[in-house]
């Protein structure tokens, strides 16, 4: 049976942007396993009309919907509205939140018929060639759903997914709009691209951690730079956790970028320890802007409780020479910072954010910290209770509407001033003219 299927992004207040990368894949496998999409990303255009009319009017069989952790209760919303216009239609709920938490939704969440976790790019084709027959639901991998009164959650896959073998993300299904433009490369065209999925690091505040990253092949990233230049984009920022992880990999890929003769300005996020000047300077020559580093914090009981690092001492001196190498490179620097780390003080958070001043970075980036479910039972029950959304947490970088455990309301209003005086301008790394999505490895992004 071919569906029609609506995928859609909810929106919430945030001062990160980008487009919706992972949605997007989902959308190009669909498609080219025959099915008609279209996808609406109400975090770009935030005007529920567009859904309410795609809903009535095109009437999709099949309603996707990808939420972070913060963004998973405006999910709910949209598969409630969804349910009144069409009771028929089958919702089905992914994101990195489901990985934890879709027995909860099936169980209390009536409107939504599915959830999927993992890498789903080759999974949630299969759920449309079973769907609304039924039949052979417990061969989905990664599949959450109702046998009576019962919920069965399904293996998921454990092979990671081909990405050489994936189709583009289906970006053309977009709106074009200023607000995928990040304000780092100058407002030009801009788009995300994933060269390699996971990270072999195990710092616990991360969604992305796995012992053996998914990584395309060097000539398959360039041709899609390529194809990207010819659709007009201008600018591109990495999507992976750890852009730089393996060094001979890294320097690769840099010269091919380079050999390449793009023309288009190039971003990232990684750690400090895993540049040197040689490779920023070659990453200069293929045309990196910007490079963002997780600091986090120099309190060493958070580091070390975080399985940041094992040195304060190498920590820190990893990121006065990041942010020195990338101002000699000609590369602007952010440094990622992040409070509300259990058993903090106020000293130990005013001595992280001087150090950031003291290095002297382009930006930095602000943000609280959020543990999963699966980290923390305090945290997993207030999940259940639902995510905060006073208005305080849409200051920070990456805060609205998650789990702060170890930070109340009132202080993280009191941090941000803080920030504010120590900082400066410096913290005026994204916004709703658009700006990076720096950190996107960190827990909020579920």
């Amino acid at each position: 049976m071919q569906h029609r299927v609506l995928l859609v992004h909810p929106y919430i207040p945030a001062k990160f942007n980008g487009a919706p990368v992972g949605l997007l894949y989902l959308a190009a496998t669909a498609r080219a396993a025959g099915h008609e999409v279209r996808v609406i990303d109400l975090q770009a255009e935030p005007d529920m009309a567009r859904f309410i009319d795609a809903m009535g009017q095109w009437r999709p069989t099949v309603l996707g919907l990808s939420s972070t952790s913060p963004s998973f209760k405006a999910a709910v919303r949209l598969a409630e509205a969804a349910k009144r216009i069409d009771p028929e239609v089958i919702v089905v709920k992914g994101g990195v939140h489901e990985a934890y938490c879709s027995e909860y939704t099936m169980t209390h969440v009536p409107e939504i018929d599915y959830c999927m976790s993992g890498e789903v790019d080759n999974s949630f084709p299969l759920l449309l060639d079973v769907v609304p027959e039924f039949d052979d639901l417990a061969h989905v991998p990664g599949l959450t759903w109702r046998s009576g009164d019962t919920v069965v959650a399904n293996r998921v896959l454990l092979e990671p997914v081909d990405l050489d073998r994936l189709p583009y993300p289906a970006r053309d299904l977009l709106t074009t709009t200023d607000y995928y433009n990040f304000s780092v490369f100058g407002g030009r065209r801009t788009t995300q691209v994933q060269t390699m999925r996971g990270c072999p690091f195990a710092c616990v505040f991360c969604n992305q951690r796995r012992r053996n990253p998914s990584v395309r092949a060097i000539e398959t990233v360039v041709e899609e730079l390529r194809y990207l230049r010819e659709a007009g984009y201008r600018a591109v920022f990495f999507d992976d956790p750890t852009f730089t992880v393996n060094r001979r990999r890294t320097e690769e890929l840099v010269g091919a970028i380079r050999d390449a003769g793009l023309g288009i300005a190039f971003g990232c996020q990684t750690r400090s320890e895993l540049v040197s000047p040689g490779l920023l300077e070659a990453m200069a020559d293929a045309g990196f802007d910007y490079v963002s580093f997780g600091l986090e914090t120099t309190n060493e009981q958070s580091l070390l409780a975080f399985g940041k690092t094992r040195s304060q001492t190498r920590h820190l001196q990893a990121a006065r020479d990041a942010t020195s190498w990338c101002r000699s490179a000609g590369i602007s620097s952010c440094l990622n910072l992040i409070v509300g780390f259990p058993g903090e003080t106020h000293e130990s958070v005013v001595h992280t954010f001087a150090t950031a001043a003291e290095l002297d970075p382009d930006f930095v980036s602000l943000s609280a910290l959020a543990l999963y479910p699966h980290e923390d039972p305090t945290t997993a029950a207030q999940y259940h209770q639902g995510v905060s959304e006073e208005a305080v947490w849409g200051n920070y970088d990456e805060g609205y509407g998650a789990i702060h455990p170890h930070l109340s309301e009132a202080r993280a209003a009191e941090l941000l001033e803080t920030a504010e005086t120590i900082l400066g301008p410096k913290l005026d790394v994204v916004g709703s003219t658009g700006g990076p999505r720096v950190g996107g490895g960190r827990s909020l992004h579920q």
